[in-house]
């Protein structure tokens, strides 16, 4: 007769990932899902992507609206400090290109990076970036108006990529009816208990 002590059990033994390798092997743990390691030249394109992004958005902004404050588009529209303002056309406009190219950088946040615990550092670089552009092009910022406009671009353009990468990461997790999942768990359970009398009846002796 077989013996039952050497009959092979149907359900997975520990070991692998997850589980026991050996008698005296610690337990392995996984990666929790959609963790990724750390890749320096990624993040490297991506922020140098953004940057140009943002630029590009803020000069076609500048270049849009130029009819409107009677004067040509310049490079210090755009690294001007002392030029954002509240107390003339031309600062208007500027604190609004700057502002709307901070809210489009949200979607672009979305599409470039599309990680949500990764969109604040990635908008506070950029804006960090900008004062440091803004201080090799003219000087250090010294208006008040600047600053505030600095922190209000930064915390626009976070909370929104935030909420965008959020709701993006949520569509991609799939829902399942509990309903339908006890059921899988029934179908599996049954076909365990059928593996195992088929086992047992090849033991029976003829």
């Amino acid at each position: 007769h077989a013996s039952r002590a050497n009959r092979k059990s149907p359900f997975p033994q520990a070991g692998g990932r997850g589980g026991l390798a050996g008698p005296n092997m610690m337990p392995t743990r996984a990666l929790p899902m959609g963790r990724v390691g750390f890749d320096p030249l990624l993040v490297v394109a991506q922020m140098t992507v953004m940057q140009s992004l943002y630029y590009l958005t803020v000069s076609i902004l500048f270049y849009l609206t130029q009819g409107l404050y009677h004067g040509q588009m310049r490079l210090d529209m755009v690294f001007n400090s002392e030029l954002i303002s509240l107390r003339d056309v031309t600062g208007i406009i500027a604190v609004t290109c700057h502002f709307t190219a901070s809210i489009l950088g949200a979607y672009y946040l979305l599409e470039i990076v599309g990680r949500s615990k990764r969109c604040l550092d990635f908008s506070l670089t950029l804006h960090l970036f900008h004062c440091a552009g803004c201080t090799y092009y003219y000087s250090f910022p010294t208006n008040v108006v600047w600053w505030m406009l600095l922190i209000v671009n930064t915390s626009a353009m976070t909370l929104l990529a935030e909420y965008l990468c959020i709701k993006k990461e949520l569509r991609e997790i799939p829902i399942q009816n509990p309903d339908e999942r006890h059921q899988q768990q029934a179908t599996l359970v049954q076909r365990k208990e059928k593996e195992i009398e088929s086992r047992e009846r090849d033991d029976i002796p003829v």
